[in-house]
């Protein structure tokens, strides 16, 4: 697996650690949010480096899988999660910093697919496609969906291209991203429908292993330096280059 590298180090005034603390961070590919090809790893990346800058700290950040970064931070062999939902069950072991991003989330189909859809009952007799270890998954088989899982949403893509799952769930943004920039997802780009309404908005925070000793101060830190940029104009100016807006 590639590495994609984020080395930052900076003074700051907000909760500085007094020896500068590196800190390992996952994530999974998930474009615009995050993406290993993507500048400063997209734009959620790109707030979460400059927000760790301004707290004191030098960053690591890796793109894996996400049931195995999930069970690598768990494990504590990592420091935390860069754009994680959250779950009682993560709570356990994960700290969590102020929501960082919002992400809409819609289900799609293949375009012509006649099944009726009214509701999200109608889904409940189809098979939907979804990411392996995400809240996502874990949320619509607590409601009684036929779910079939995948370690990447090309995957997913191509599952549902073939009319292999009937559906799929997946971030509104990160659709139109994957549909547009993705040369393998070409064929596929204007296939698909999407169900109106969205189902859910999720949101997005930076977390922080509790197995590290100074979690908590590190949440404070990024707290304190996330507050700085929304207030400073900062953090939209990052939004901006990415072509994002909040």
């Amino acid at each position: 697996m590639r590495r994609y590298w984020i080395a930052c180090a900076a003074l700051c005034t907000l909760c500085t650690p007094a020896v500068s603390e590196t800190l390992r961070l996952l994530t999974v590919e998930y474009p615009p949010y995050f993406g290993e090809s993507l500048e400063n790893g997209g734009f959620v990346t790109d707030v979460v480096q400059e927000t760790l800058i301004r707290a004191g700290y030098e960053v690591e950040i890796q793109f894996l899988p996400w049931r195995r970064a999930l069970a690598i931070v768990r494990a504590g062999e990592a420091d935390g999660i860069v754009g994680a939902y959250f779950t009682e069950e993560r709570s356990e072991y994960l700290s969590y910093t102020d929501l960082v991003a919002l992400n809409e989330e819609v289900f799609i189909r293949v375009q012509g697919d006649k099944f009726p859809y009214q509701s999200l009952t109608d889904l409940k007799d189809h098979v939907v496609g979804v990411l392996d270890g995400s809240a996502q998954h874990e949320d619509l088989v607590a409601q009684g969906f036929q779910t079939n899982t995948s370690t990447s949403f090309k995957q997913i893509f191509m599952k549902l291209g073939a009319e292999r799952i009937d559906a799929m769930l997946i971030g509104r943004a990160v659709m139109n991203h994957m549909l547009v920039n993705n040369q393998e997802l070409a064929p596929l780009r204007n296939a698909f429908e999407t169900l109106e309404p969205a189902y859910s908005v999720g949101e997005f925070y930076t977390t922080i292993s509790k197995k590290n000793s100074n979690a908590d101060q590190i949440v404070a830190a990024f707290n304190a330096a996330l507050a700085q940029m929304r207030a400073d104009g900062s953090f939209e100016a990052i939004l901006a280059r990415h072509g994002q807006s909040s």
